[in-house]
C-alpha cells in the first residue's frame, strides 16, 4: 500500500491547477509593486535605513498574508465533502483520519506555501542594502512558515465542523484575527489597569504577531531570544495540535446524526438569529 495515498493523489491534482502557478506569480508581483512604491517614497534615505524600512514592510505584508491563508485555502477543504456526503465513503476503505487530513492539507496548502516561497526572495532583497542582519531574515522566515502552518491547520479544524464554505471561511478569519490581535488587546488593558506596568510575557506569547515582532526586532538579548523561541514553539505546537484534533475528529463527524425535534427547533432558532 502507498504511504499516505491521499496526499499523493491530492498533490498530483493540485500540480495541474492553473492557480497553483498563477498564485505564486501574483504574490511575487504584489511584493515587488509594494516594494517599488515604498522605494519611490523613501526620499533619498541612507541605504541602511532604506533596507530596514523595506524589510519591515515586506515582513509584515507577508505575515498578514500568512495569517489569513487558512481562511482562503483550507476553510473549505472538508466542508464541501461533508455537504455532499462523500466524506463517509473514504472511510469505507482502509484510510485513517490522518490520511485524509494530511491529504486535504497538502492539496489546499500547496498554493499557499508556494506563494510564501515567492515572497521570501523579495524579503531578502534588503539584505543587499544593509541595515538588516541575516539572523533577522532567518527568524522572520521561520515565523512565517510556522504562522502559515498554524493558519492552515486552524482552517482545517474549523472546516470539520462546518458544512457551509462561507461560514467556515468567516469563522476561520474571525478566529485568526482574535488569536492574533486578542493577546495584544488584553495586554493593553492590563497595562492601563496597572498604571503602565509591563504585561506578563505569557499573554503576548499566545499571539503569532508577537513572535513575528520579536523575529524582526534586530539583535535579541538573552531574555528576548528566549521569548522568541517560546512564542515560535507555541505557534508550532498549536498547529500540530489542531491537525491532530482534525485527524481524530474526522471519523466521528463524517456521518450526519438524526436530530431530535428539540435539536431541530434550536438549530432553526439559531439560524434565524444569525441571519
Amino acid at each position: 500500500m502507498t504511504f499516505l495515498p491521499v496526499v499523493e493523489r491530492e498533490l498530483r491534482v493540485a500540480s495541474r491547477r492553473p492557480g497553483t502557478y498563477w498564485g505564486r506569480a501574483a504574490a511575487a508581483l504584489v511584493a515587488i509593486v509594494v516594494g517599488g512604491h515604498v522605494f519611490g517614497l523613501s526620499g533619498g534615505l541612507p541605504p541602511s535605513l532604506l533596507g530596514d524600512l523595506l524589510f519591515g514592510t515586506f515582513a509584515w505584508l507577508a505575515f498578514f498574508w500568512c495569517v489569513l491563508a487558512g481562511a482562503r485555502h483550507t476553510a473549505a477543504s472538508i466542508s464541501g465533502e461533508r455537504r455532499e456526503g462523500t466524506l463517509g465513503l473514504l472511510f469505507l476503505t482502509d484510510l485513517r483520519g490522518y490520511d485524509i487530513a494530511l491529504g486535504k492539507l497538502a492539496a489546499s496548502s500547496i498554493a499557499a506555501f508556494q506563494g510564501l516561497l515567492s515572497f521570501l526572495p523579495v524579503i531578502a532583497i534588503p539584505l543587499l542594502l544593509g541595515g538588516v542582519m541575516p539572523a533577522e531574515f532567518a527568524r522572520v522566515a521561520a515565523v512565517l512558515v510556522a504562522t502559515i502552518f498554524y493558519s492552515l491547520a486552524l482552517g482545517m479544524f474549523v472546516s470539520v465542523w462546518c458544512s457551509s464554505d462561507r461560514r467556515a471561511a468567516v469563522l476561520t478569519a474571525l478566529l485568526l484575527v482574535t488569536t492574533t490581535a486578542g493577546p495584544w488587546i488584553v495586554a493593553s488593558v492590563w497595562t492601563s489597569a496597572n498604571r503602565g506596568a509591563d504585561p506578563p510575557e505569557y499573554l503576548l506569547c499566545a499571539s503569532p504577531a508577537y513572535a513575528h515582532w520579536l523575529g524582526a526586532h534586530g539583535s535579541l538579548p538573552g531574555w528576548r531570544g528566549g521569548h522568541y523561541g517560546l512564542a515560535l514553539g507555541i505557534l508550532i505546537a498549536e498547529g500540530i495540535t489542531l491537525l491532530a484534533l482534525t485527524s481524530a475528529l474526522l471519523p466521528r463527524l463524517c456521518h450526519e446524526r438524526v436530530a431530535s425535534a428539540r435539536g431541530a427547533r434550536w438549530r432553526a432558532f439559531w439560524r434565524r438569529w444569525c441571519e
